[in-house]
């Protein structure tokens, strides 16, 4: 997204979804809108370390045609970044990255198809099968306004909603059906909270609100 962490509005957003791999997998809480929180394709969702910040995006899955394309297995949102003009880091590659000169979904569910400047035939294109590939942080967009990304909910303290303080948020775990928020408290005790019970997100107060359910957290933990 074209904004970077904390620099979205303070306003607090109801009823937070989660977005995973390959759609939307939250679940939004009854009667309020959808809404919801964007997760990167890392499980933590937190940028990789270096100048400029980076998310993985995905994988490169193998070479397309003898020209030089690229099979990129795309983890999550990540495929709002692949257009051209925008600079793609390989792992193990030139840490000024690889721009990209084209783009196009491929046949397969969740691949798309790359052609970037300085990778020109397929031996060139095979060599580099199973690279991680990422992007800068604002390459991602904005996360919209009826959502935030997993990035933003890192370090975020968690309240139920009657005010009960539960730890931060540590990291986020894509388990396919709804996002589970790991949040950590003071005493080391982590709850495991789907991210789809989450009812407000402040990021620029680095706040999270959830619905807390009957037996998801023990009343004794944490304190």
């Amino acid at each position: 997204m074209a904004a970077t962490p904390g620099s979205k509005s303070s306003t607090s957003k109801p009823a937070q979804r989660v977005r995973s791999e390959p759609q939307a997998s939250g679940v939004p809480l009854e009667g309020e809108p959808a809404q919801r929180v964007r997760s990167e394709p890392q499980a933590s969702g937190v940028p990789l370390e270096g100048e400029p910040a980076q998310v993985v995006i995905g994988r490169i899955a193998g070479a397309h045609g003898i020209r030089g394309w690229l099979r990129i297995a795309v983890f999550s949102d990540g495929s709002e970044a692949l257009k051209p003009g925008t600079v793609v880091y390989l792992e193990g590659e030139s840490e000024a990255g690889f721009e990209v000169r084209r783009a196009a979904p491929g046949r397969r569910g969740g691949e798309w198809r790359l052609a970037l400047g300085g990778v020109e035939s397929r031996d060139a294109a095979e060599a580099l099968s199973g690279r991680i590939v990422s992007v800068a942080l604002e390459a991602l967009g904005s996360s919209g306004e009826d959502s935030v990304w997993g990035h933003e909910l890192i370090g975020c303290a968690v309240e139920a909603e009657d005010g009960a303080r539960l730890g931060r948020v540590r990291e986020i775990w894509e388990t396919g059906a709804s996002d589970v928020l790991v949040v950590e408290a003071p005493d080391g005790t982590e709850h495991l909270l789907p991210a789809a019970l989450l009812v407000e997100v402040d990021v620029a107060a680095q706040r999270a609100v959830v619905e807390l359910l009957p037996g998801l957290v023990d009343p004794g933990d944490g304190k």
